[in-house]
């Protein structure tokens, strides 16, 4: 009957595009994740031993970059409060 071949057309499709559109988020994923890998070592020094002193050196010039881009007075009165808060 007419309507057997309907189910027998719409169920297949109804199956697969959920399934192929799965696919190609997947694939879309992996490729992305492919871009973001390093082909140099991401470590500092040998085995990693410097590694603690570039971080240390990234964050204290963040935080230089920081404190002179803000206003001098507000970091100066944070500096003293918080210094008498924790003493």
């Amino acid at each position: 009957s007419l309507f057997a071949f309907i189910l027998l057309l719409a169920f297949p499709t109804s199956y697969l595009v959920p399934v192929a559109v799965g696919f190609s988020i997947s694939v879309k994923q992996k490729v992305l994740g492919y871009t973001q890998l390093q082909k140099w070592p991401n470590v500092i020094g040998p085995y990693g031993l410097l590694q603690p002193v570039a971080d240390w050196l990234k964050q204290f010039i963040k935080d230089v970059n920081f404190i002179l881009a803000s206003s001098l007075s507000m970091s100066v009165g944070f500096f003293y409060y918080y210094f008498y808060l924790f003493k």
